[in-house]
């Protein structure tokens, strides 16, 4: 069971209404993730969800805290570090940011752990 989510769009960045792309800037107050969104229409529902694309080097963190840190690796890629919330759906919580991991979560990994791991962008679908 997921914890309640508090994350919201906090901008929406160069928007192209043809090619139906978008930067969106993802918070919960105090992180922020710059996601990439296409297909992408502004008629927000308030539902979406983000799905870490390319994700790599997931380990089990030293510390429980939740962090991000931009990545020089690409544009959109970080290095991020959050408590898992549904092993199986893969779902980590960074603060209250939740990311759909796209790699699976090493099997020596429980539920409630934090981990850390590097993403190259972080998708929008709403």
């Amino acid at each position: 069971m997921s914890v309640k989510s508090a994350m919201f769009i906090k901008e929406i960045r160069d928007y192209d209404v043809e090619a139906k792309e978008a930067e969106i800037v993802v918070s919960d107050g105090q992180f922020e993730v710059m996601t990439y969104a296409w297909p992408f229409e502004n008629t927000q529902s308030g539902k979406f969800r983000l799905n870490a694309f390319m994700t790599d080097q997931v380990m089990r963190a030293t510390r429980k805290i939740s962090f991000v840190e931009k990545s020089e690796n690409g544009y959109f890629a970080y290095r991020l570090q959050g408590k898992i919330i549904n092993v199986e759906k893969r779902i980590v919580s960074v603060g209250k940011i939740e990311i759909i991991l796209e790699d699976c979560i090493p099997k020596d990994i429980r539920q409630n752990e934090y981990v850390e791991f590097t993403v190259t962008r972080v998708d929008f679908s709403g």
